[in-house]
């Protein structure tokens, strides 16, 4: 039974949270103020995205076996050099 009550209060909790941010983006903001929250959003969207898709081009981008060795045994030596 606690359980169902916290979940029932962090429901109405949110709820009412939201229809504050709700109230205020309406009656609070100007125009101009609802214009660049706008922009704002947006933008971070395009970001997440750009982001987004250069980690995934990342996760995309194979390796060939032979550079891989050679670039492996050029760090290893690099490695030596400097006493590890």
């Amino acid at each position: 039974m606690a359980l169902m009550k916290k979940i029932r209060n962090y429901t109405v909790g949110i709820v009412l949270l939201s229809g504050a941010v709700v109230a205020a983006y309406e009656l609070l903001l100007t125009d101009e103020a609802k214009q660049n929250l706008s922009k704002s959003v947006a933008e971070m969207r395009k970001s997440v995205q750009d982001l987004s898709d250069a980690v995934h081009d990342a996760r995309g981008v194979t390796v060939d076996e032979e550079n891989y060795l050679a670039n492996r045994e050029d760090t290893l030596k690099q490695w030596e050099a400097i006493g590890f």
